[in-house]
């Protein structure tokens, strides 16, 4: 995203910080909420 036009500097850093929070959430609750077949421990 950060090839394309417009989108550099502070609007780069949040989309940057929302990607990393989805991913950590995603992992938090694959392991500890959804035990099952499709968990990573």
């Amino acid at each position: 995203m950060r090839l394309s036009r417009g989108w550099h500097g502070e609007k780069s850093a949040w989309l940057a910080v929302v990607g990393f929070a989805i991913i950590m959430f995603n992992l938090i609750v694959v392991n500890l909420v959804l035990a099952g077949l499709h968990s990573y421990a």
